[in-house]
């Protein structure tokens, strides 16, 4: 099954760069022969954290952000169909949460994939599939 990460996923694996932790995601996702994602909303995230720091600590984040996305990822483009699917879940969700957030939930609805996250659960989101790590 494929997975997409939330924010705080990713977040989580870069400030850490855990080794064991990549590894063992590697061989699951190799061994499932499944599709890692990350939402492009995600992905502008966690360039812009990494811009927002000086520098050594700039071009560290940078390099490990390159080196993640390059070792597991695909980046999952946003779409009209990304668009619509996020104004309806925001209407289920009751609107007023994090707008990043709940644009990667409709993200993981559109693509079919289970959000690998550490929130939830999220009662009114019955197609919603999480996957907590």
């Amino acid at each position: 099954m494929n997975r997409l990460l939330d924010t705080e996923v990713c977040n989580y694996i870069i400030q850490t760069g855990s080794q064991d932790f990549l590894n063992s995601l590697e061989d699951r996702m190799t061994e499932e022969g499944s599709t890692l994602y990350i939402s492009v909303i995600t992905y502008q995230y966690l360039l812009r954290s990494a811009h927002e720091r000086s520098e050594p600590v700039r071009g560290d984040l940078l390099e490990r952000i390159r080196s993640f996305r390059e070792r597991f990822l695909e980046v999952a483009e946003w779409t009209i169909e990304c668009a619509e699917k996020f104004v309806e879940t925001d209407i289920k969700l009751g609107g007023g949460g994090a707008l990043d957030s709940t644009m990667v939930i409709a993200h993981a609805l559109v693509l079919d994939a289970v959000l690998v996250t550490n929130k939830g659960p999220y009662p009114k989101l019955s197609d919603l599939k999480t996957e907590k790590w």
